[in-house]
């Protein structure tokens, strides 16, 4: 196995951070697809996008909770392990939505379609968890 540096290069840095901005923009729009498929109401689409956007990115101080609960199904493929990622990812994702939702006068987020948004979310990376080999300890 090669040995990883201490210190990765700027130019590294750069890219991870450009292409992490590219596909948190792209979850953002399939996300706004998803609101407006389930009735959320909005003033203008690219305001809908934008809440998905910081609805995303207000959900990353949680990311190593949901991260752990990941590995842990990872490492077992036990359906206990597999219950609890998914309660507390789609439970965070849908208080998340509501509580961006309180902040931005432009949107309108039903509990519903929050709630469905979040599910299909959690059920997409339990999708891609599945299709993984499992991960030895």
């Amino acid at each position: 196995m090669p040995k990883l540096p201490n210190r990765p290069p700027a130019s590294v840095l750069l890219m991870a951070f450009i292409t992490t901005g590219f596909v948190t923009l792209i979850l953002s729009v399939f996300g706004a697809a998803l609101l407006n498929l389930f009735g959320a109401g909005y003033a203008t689409r690219g305001s809908l996008i934008a809440f998905v956007f910081w609805a995303l990115v207000l959900n990353l101080p949680f990311a190593p909770l949901s991260t752990a609960l990941e590995r842990r199904y990872q490492r077992s493929k036990r359906p206990s392990d597999k219950l609890w990622f998914f309660l507390v990812d789609t439970g965070l994702s849908t208080l998340i939505m509501m509580l961006v939702a309180l902040f931005d006068p432009t949107v309108r987020i039903p509990f519903f379609a929050a709630l469905l948004t979040s599910l299909i979310f959690s059920l997409l990376e339990l999708l891609l968890n599945d299709l993984q080999p499992k991960v030895r300890p």
